[in-house]
């Protein structure tokens, strides 16, 4: 992998905070992550030559890392992982990224793979969490609707596409919603 190149895709000369090529901190399924511990960061990558893993290839894990670096000054969870999947070559990585990356779709989507076992215990759980699961799916559009809602605004402004991106990068949580309030006044605040 050419790290150099990815490091030119968000105009930086050297990497905001080391990165390693190790597995140390990762849980088995993750293939890097960005980590904070005290003063100190690091992006982590796994050094296992996994080609494209569920679709993601090591640049596309690095350029998410990245993301996480250099926003990890405004502490915005949300934000911050909406952008760093908007880094991905692949459209449904995009959306559906942020929609798994929360614990509680996780968890909602093994109880709807247990549905059966489910429904024999209690009749309306099914339902239930299927009416959860649509729920929160129509949320994660929304969110996702937002994102674009405010690219859209960088490029209509004239910016190119990369240029949009790395703006939005370096703003705020407070500044990326009064963008999207700006631009669309019905979308509720996150």
């Amino acid at each position: 992998m050419d790290i150099e190149k990815v490091l030119k895709e968000f105009d930086l000369e050297k990497a905001p905070c080391p990165i390693l090529w190790t597995k140390n901190h990762l849980r088995f399924y993750e293939l890097g992550a960005f980590l904070q511990w005290g003063d100190h960061s690091w992006i982590e990558l796994n050094p296992k030559k996994f080609g494209s893993f569920w679709g993601y290839s090591q640049e596309t894990v690095l350029r998410h890392e990245l993301v996480h670096a250099l926003r990890r000054n405004f502490e915005d969870s949300f934000w911050e992982e909406l952008i760093a999947y908007q880094t991905s070559k692949k459209s449904y990585q995009k959306f559906l990224g942020p929609f798994f990356s929360k614990r509680t779709n996780q968890v909602l989507l093994i109880f709807l793979s247990q549905g059966v076992w489910l429904k024999m215990i209690m009749p309306f759980t099914g339902p239930l969490m299927g009416f959860l699961f649509v729920s929160s799916m129509v949320r994660s559009f929304l969110e996702y609707r937002s994102f674009k809602k405010v690219l859209r605004g960088f490029l209509e402004k004239g910016f190119s596409q990369k240029e949009s991106f790395l703006k939005i990068v370096q703003l705020s949580k407070d500044e990326l919603n009064a963008l999207v309030k700006k631009s669309a006044p019905r979308v509720r605040d996150f």
